[in-house]
């Protein structure tokens, strides 16, 4: 899983899965990995509660 900004650099072609925030700006880029990791962290105690939407 690799989350990074710009175009993702060499990194991109070695991922799995890539979040790439569209900026060159650094706090910009912060913000949005920031925003990803809760959405993923939210699924993921989703899933593990037993949530039927995520079964």
């Amino acid at each position: 899983m690799l989350f990074s900004g710009g175009d993702g650099g060499p990194a991109r072609e070695l991922a799995d899965h890539a979040l790439i925030a569209p900026s060159t700006t650094t706090p910009r880029i912060q913000e949005l990995h920031t925003f990803w990791l809760h959405v993923i962290s939210e699924r993921v105690d989703a899933w593990a509660a037993g949530d039927e939407a995520f079964a």
